[in-house]
């Protein structure tokens, strides 16, 4: 779990993840990553930083942006 939070961490950096970040709905599934029972403490804590991270910056992109991400993107 904490290799998939650190990857999860990494990948919203990147320019270019926050499309595919959105698809996948990340912020949902962190979320619900978030409801359950975590012994180590760090998993809550970047479970909580994760989840107000993608709150502050997920956006919602239509499919005419994802269109022209791709035409751009070739």
């Amino acid at each position: 779990m904490r290799i998939f939070l650190m990857l999860m961490d990494n990948l919203k950096d990147l320019q270019g993840c926050e499309e595919h970040m959105s698809d996948i709905d990340a912020l949902t599934l962190v979320k619900k990553l978030g409801n359950r029972y975590w012994v180590d403490p760090d998993l809550n804590t970047m479970l909580e930083y994760l989840t107000e991270f993608f709150e502050e910056h997920q956006k919602e992109y239509s499919s005419l942006e994802k269109l022209k991400n791709q035409v751009n993107r070739k």
